[in-house]
């Protein structure tokens, strides 16, 4: 009687080890199997040219074509997302020269003429641009590579590109933080000179690289002026870089001159001689045309980086709201702005030169 027992006992204890052992089995088998990645979501994009887009998001690889100021490529950091980028233009590698990952990945020629094959054969799945032929985008939507236009150039054209890329790259959050301090800038800007009469506002000649080159009223370095305090000689109805002469602008007289360089060897983060920008400014005082302005016999001239149309015109509207209103902003220090958004959002500190003279 007991020896059955105790074999019960056994059998028992084996049937419960087995179970137990089976359960195991099948909880190790579970952990084992992985789950399905999801596919890529396609979203429609109406791009800053009004067209739609069809772009998976988020891209993974991705062509940059920009103008000379780096707005995009600086965007792109500020979103934190500049692994993605896999080819850009040949002037941001070669004047540009940041965000420092620009100089990392393949050139493609450049924006107005890229090189067709090169980009295909980097396989992305996005090409961000400012425009196009008609003919070079037709070859893109061939290759059915996803182009979206409009992007970084142009009044009022930069929040609306950071809004965009927020949602292209799934990064709204970050996206809305830098809207949000940029408009906190503008705002604080306003508040200083929102009650200043038209007679208030200096007169405000820009110049670009060239001589007699100058902003339209369609550009954002000319709508900054205007939210800094100023007003632009530069008349409605133009468009561009209209270039005018120098009885002109002495005519006009201007209060404050600025001029606009655009190549970083004169004027960004690895400059530390300031040579060439004194040169630049001495013969802006001597030119015939200028020398007799009241902005130059008042000591009113200034020079600035290309940085008015990237996220740190920010700052940028400081520095400009500091010229033209000294008495207005004496208690600001733009540059400390400065390096707050370069540290904030691209991790980055301020060095080299982007205003000159410097104080």
């Amino acid at each position: 009687m007991k020896r059955s027992i105790c074999i019960l006992v056994i059998l028992i204890a084996t049937v419960m080890l087995l179970s137990i052992l089976a359960g195991c089995g099948q909880k190790n088998n579970q952990v084992a199997t992985p789950e399905k990645t999801p596919a890529k979501k396609i979203i429609t994009v109406n791009d800053l040219k009004g067209r739609q887009v069809e772009v998976k998001a988020p891209p993974e690889r991705v062509i940059v074509l920009q103008t000379s100021n780096g707005v995009l490529t600086e965007i792109i950091k500020a979103l934190g997302v500049e692994k993605t980028v896999v080819g850009v233009n040949d002037k941001t590698k070669t004047e540009t020269k940041w965000p420092s990952y620009v100089l990392s990945v393949p050139s493609v020629g450049e924006t107005g003429t890229p090189d067709l094959e090169k980009i295909i054969s980097l396989k992305p799945d996005l090409i961000i641009a400012w425009d196009f032929k008609p003919e070079v985008l037709t070859k893109f939507e061939q290759a059915d590579i996803p182009v979206v236009l409009g992007y970084g150039m142009g009044a009022k054209k930069l929040l609306p590109s950071i809004t965009s890329l927020g949602q292209i790259f799934n990064q709204e959050k970050r996206a809305n933080e830098l809207l949000g301090y940029i408009e906190k800038q503008y705002q604080a800007v306003n508040e200083r000179i929102k009650g200043l009469s038209p007679g208030q506002k200096p007169k405000v000649y820009l110049e670009g690289p060239g001589e007699w080159m100058t902003y339209g009223q369609d550009r954002e370095e000319t709508r900054l002026i205007e939210m800094a305090g100023g007003t632009s000689i530069i008349k409605e109805n133009t468009s561009g870089h209209p270039v005018i002469n120098s009885e002109w602008v002495l005519k006009e007289n201007p209060d404050v001159i600025i001029k606009f360089v655009w190549k970083s060897d004169q004027m960004g983060f690895d400059v530390t001689n300031t040579a060439s920008l004194k040169a630049i400014y001495e013969e802006i005082c001597s030119r015939p045309g200028l020398k007799d302005t009241k902005a130059v016999k008042n000591n009113r001239v200034y020079i600035m980086g290309n940085f008015m149309t990237t996220p740190r015109n920010a700052a940028g509207i400081w520095y400009l709201a500091r010229w033209l209103h000294p008495d207005l902003f004496k208690d600001i220090n733009p540059e400390a702005i400065h390096r707050e958004i370069l540290k904030k959002f691209c991790n980055e500190e301020l060095r080299g030169t982007w205003v000159y003279p410097e104080k």
